[in-house]
């Protein structure tokens, strides 16, 4: 098994940003979309294009691309970057090619690159009528994880073979309530805790939520099959969520929210139980998914998403350390406060 290092997570982040980045280009019809330039700001990164509009898996052809999720992992020595997104055969939510307006169910689909993000195979579907994909890499047994949902369910699927091949997609919601059966998962990626966590090593943790602002829930598994449902019944007026571990094994989420800043409420026990939520008024929001990335054995903590309320613009990547000096520019994250390292070569911008 492997673990990621600080680039290797980086390099992530900046695929998932470029990703994100074009959604913004336009297709006139619903025939195949040559692949578009990349965008300007993306382009000191070395970055590749991975999901546009217009592409086509297994012969069909879809006009919009959303909510990307990626992971890195290592199996025989072979490492791999395993990318997933929503192919939406309709349009709407922000996505409106010009010339299309189609309807139609949503594929999980998704494209492999072993030779670090340079080159990525042909994009596959993994699952018919299906949503929210939401990947963990599971180092202990060498496999990736996916969750989704599909027709009001909660599935998994596991691939011991960087995505050459995956299993069949296992209903994981059997036995929760019917109330929070088929719960949008993430969007974006779990997290598995680290061998060391001082309260469940190895337990693999997923978020996501159920209505508009309604409430989010967690559920956790310790041996990666059978998942049981988190007491958050403090994770109310929030929506979509991202995990971090810190350091000190406290379990972080992050969420959306309506209060122009992003949520925040911490877990001391595995993800089991939620403290209050919070305000980060650090960290603005404009009711927008964003995405958190710890570094195994550092401090570090990557965060992105637009850096504004003011509207989904500004895409912004940024560094949480303990390392750096002005204590006044930092972020609440779960009682440690964290500080916002002035690297130019780390915030990213417009």
């Amino acid at each position: 098994s492997t673990q990621s290092t600080g680039g290797d997570q980086l390099r992530s982040m900046l695929l998932v940003a470029a990703a994100l980045a074009l959604c913004l280009h336009p297709v006139a019809t619903m025939s195949p979309m040559d692949e578009p330039s990349i965008p300007a700001a993306a382009k000191q990164w070395g970055s590749v294009n991975v999901f546009w509009r217009g592409q086509t898996a297994d012969g069909t052809t879809y006009p919009c691309i959303r909510i990307p999720s990626i992971i890195f992992g290592s199996n025989e020595g072979v490492e791999t970057y395993l990318a997933f997104a929503e192919c939406r055969r309709n349009t709407g939510d922000g996505c409106f090619p010009t010339g299309v307006n189609s309807t139609g169910n949503t594929d999980v689909c998704y494209r492999v690159s072993s030779d670090y993000g340079e080159t990525w195979s042909a994009l596959r579907v993994l699952a018919s009528d299906a949503s929210s994909p939401t990947a963990v890499w599971d180092p202990t047994h060498e496999q990736a994880i996916i969750q989704f949902v599909s027709q009001g369910r909660n599935l998994q699927s596991i691939s011991s073979d960087l995505g050459a091949s995956w299993s069949a997609a296992v209903e994981i919601s059997t036995d929760w309530p019917s109330t929070t059966q088929g719960t949008t998962v993430g969007p974006g990626t779990g997290i598995q805790l680290s061998g060391l966590n001082p309260y469940a090593p190895r337990r693999n943790i997923f978020i996501g939520h159920h209505g508009s602002y309604s409430q989010d829930f967690v559920w956790y598994s310790d041996d990666g099959q059978t998942y049981q449902l988190a007491n958050t019944s403090t994770l109310t007026a929030v929506d979509e969520g991202t995990l971090v571990e810190l350091q000190n094994g406290v379990v972080l989420a992050n969420m959306r929210s309506k209060s122009g800043h992003r949520a925040v409420s911490v877990s001391t026990d595995g993800g089991e139980t939620w403290s209050a939520v919070h305000e980060d008024s650090l960290l603005p929001d404009p009711e927008c998914m964003g995405s958190l990335v710890g570094i195994h054995d550092t401090p570090d903590i990557y965060f992105s998403n637009p850096g504004t309320n003011a509207g989904r613009v500004n895409g912004t990547c940024l560094l949480y350390t303990s390392d750096a000096a002005d204590e006044e520019d930092s972020v609440d994250l779960g009682g440690r406060r964290i500080i916002k390292k002035k690297n130019k070569n780390i915030i990213t911008s417009k």
